[in-house]
């Protein structure tokens, strides 16, 4: 009787150990071939077999990609340099169709689409939108939308929270921005915040056009709805500014076509890293 006792109280004892060591031996290779992916490139002969224990196969039945798996599988944890599907829309606050900010606008979105963005411009010149009448009814209804209705507020939040990137374009009035782009960014801004961060994560980058000074008050305005909507604002050689008075004269200002084309190269390579 005692030596049946013994024997299978060796037996457990073994069981246990013999379990134990090779737990750990496991969990110490697991931990090398992660932090040492290179070293494990190639699959290892004879993997080990896991033992009799019903949740130790549960742990290693799938384990992790090698090294090479990770990089020849395109459904490994590697970047796709396939181009993604990347939309940005830019909204042209002045009272000019195809005026000074539409062409600053233009040759932004011209870069944007060297590098396969997908971009529209909408004119905001012509169209009925009211501003902001602070009734919070955003807030209560929650459905992405203004309350107002009879004008293109809500199509253009709609095009907004649609859109990967988004561009503001506004003249200079009075050393601020116009009252059609103003009326918009009130509106989008409170439709956002009420509904958990709409644009938040997307890009925002702002355009403005100026006779002579004021420009800087103008393009601050529009770079405060960027962060407190939580977005991300790309730079560029110099401020994104452009100085002309009749339609036209913003093409001999060398140095703002300049800023706007790297504006939209730099837009265009955050967006593509942001996507990928």
């Amino acid at each position: 009787m005692v030596r049946l006792f013994n024997i299978r109280t060796t037996r457990i004892y073994c069981s246990y150990a013999n379990g134990l060591c090779t737990d750990v031996t496991e969990v110490a290779a697991r931990n090398e071939q992660h932090w040492c992916p290179i070293r494990h490139a190639r699959p290892i002969r004879s993997p080990h077999r896991p033992a009799a224990l019903p949740w130790h196969s549960a742990c290693i039945s799938s384990p992790e990609p090698s090294f090479r798996q990770l990089v020849s599988s395109p459904s490994g944890n590697q970047p796709d340099h396939t181009m993604p599907d990347i939309q940005v829309v830019a909204f042209n606050g002045s009272a000019r169709r195809g005026g000074n900010t539409a062409i600053l606008l233009s040759h932004v979105l011209s870069k944007l689409e060297e590098h396969g963005v997908h971009t529209e411009l909408i004119e905001l010149s012509g169209s009925h939108i009211h501003g902001c009448l602070a009734c919070r009814k955003c807030s209560i209804r929650k459905d992405g939308h203004c309350a107002q209705t009879g004008d293109i507020g809500n199509a253009c939040i709609d095009k907004m929270a649609a859109a990967d990137g988004i561009l503001l374009g506004s003249p200079t009035y009075v050393a601020d921005i116009s009252p059609e782009i103003k009326a918009l960014i009130d509106r989008a801004c409170l439709v956002s915040g009420a509904n958990g961060g709409m644009f938040r994560h997307k890009v925002g980058a702002a355009v403005v056009a100026v006779r002579r000074a004021g420009a800087i008050h103008a393009f601050d305005a529009l770079n405060h709805f960027f962060l407190i909507s939580e977005m991300i604002v790309p730079g560029s050689s110099y401020w994104n500014i452009g100085i002309g008075r009749e339609p036209g004269d913003v093409e001999k200002d060398e140095e703002a076509l300049r800023t706007m084309q790297v504006l939209g190269r730099n837009m265009a390579w955050l967006l593509q890293k942001l996507k990928s």
